[in-house]
């Protein structure tokens, strides 16, 4: 499930939908598997309780397209017109610290909108901060940093409230 809401997740970064409602992972315990997207790029989901929930706010008609074989999900967004915009997403800022024993990955998130045409940037936006905690062994020669404990920052990780990533 969380492989297909990320990658419906990734397809959308791309296009002028909007996110209405979407959950990071709090948890990962494996790292990212694609080079063509930075860290901290994911929707979970699990049904009656967290759902990715996308709205077009355009005068364009999409369709999502995903097909499945054997070892890949793949997905297309196809729209009834030619986009006057293209969207690059860059993460920004990777860190990684320990705190209370457990180490956790920040990173910020950007979409740069790009004219289809000229290849000019039109503009670049933040679109999040993600953190989430890292329960797999990270590669040699990563840097963590060690982190203060603030009550304020662990009652908001306790709560589970939106920026951290999932289980």
């Amino acid at each position: 499930r969380c492989r297909l809401s990320n990658l419906l997740f990734w397809v959308r970064m791309h296009s002028p939908l909007t996110v209405v409602e979407r959950q990071t992972h709090k948890v990962k315990d494996f790292p990212t598997l694609r080079n063509l997207e930075p860290e901290g790029v994911d929707a979970t989901i699990s049904e009656g309780w967290i759902d990715l929930k996308l709205r077009n706010d355009t005068n364009v008609t999409f369709q999502i397209g995903v097909t499945f074989d054997e070892e890949n999900i793949t997905a297309s967004l196809y729209a009834d017109r030619p986009l006057s915009n293209t969207y690059e997403i860059e993460g920004k800022n990777l860190a990684y610290y320990r705190q209370d024993g457990r180490v956790y990955q920040q990173i910020e998130i950007y979409r740069r909108k790009v004219r289809t045409e000229t290849k000019e940037p039109q503009s670049e936006t933040l679109l999040y901060e993600n953190l989430c905690e890292i329960r797999y062994p990270l590669p040699e020669g990563t840097t963590i940093t060690d982190k203060e404990v603030h009550h304020a920052q662990n009652k908001h990780r306790r709560a589970g409230r939106g920026l951290l990533c999932g289980e």
